[in-house]
Order: C-alpha cells, then structure tokens, then sequence
C-alpha cells in the first residue's frame, strides 16, 4: 500500500509514478486513467477480483494499493490461478482464464 497526500494548493490531474533503482518508470498510474470495464468471459465470480483503482484528487491522504507488478501486456491473457483444499492429504489446483483486474 502506498500513502499519498494532497496539499490543498492542489489542482487537476493527479499522477503517481513508481521508479525502480535505475529511475525507470516501472508503473504508471492518474487520476485520468480509464476504469477498465469488467470482462464478461470471466471465469470465477466477480467478487473475487479486486475492483479496479484510480488516483483520488482531492485534498487529503489517500491510499494506493499496488499489486507489484508492472502494467500488464495487452498481448498476454492473463490467469486466475487458486487452489481449493481436496481433503486433509491432497490439494486440486484450479485455473480460471480471464483479464486481470
């Protein structure tokens, strides 16, 4: 999670951006960026994908909450992978295809 605060001098877009140890943008996120919309194909109840996040603008502290990875790929479809309990002994692994929220 990543705190962030806003004076309140602040005004319009918020931007927030998350460097690595080269100074190499590793992820980007605004206040203007688009909510995706939610996938109908989607595999596994909706409830178990995070909503998604946008940056608050408005005076104040707010949180961010960063999976650590970096911005997905519109070229690979993402996975859901989750494991259910079987029996005391065993364990099956599920996987669900399906956007990555």
């Amino acid at each position: 999670m990543i705190d962030y605060s806003l004076g309140e001098n602040s005004a319009g877009p918020v931007t927030l951006e998350i460097k690595d140890s080269k100074g190499e943008v590793v992820r980007r996120y605004a206040s203007t960026d688009p909510v995706p919309p939610e996938d109908p194909k989607l595999k596994i109840p909706r409830y178990w994908v995070r909503p998604p996040r946008v940056l608050s603008e408005q005076t104040g502290t707010a949180p961010l909450f960063w999976d650590m990875h970096g911005k997905p790929l519109p070229e690979i479809e993402p996975e859901y992978p989750m494991t259910r309990g079987v029996s005391r002994d065993r364990a099956a692994t599920n996987r669900a295809m399906g956007p990555a929220r």
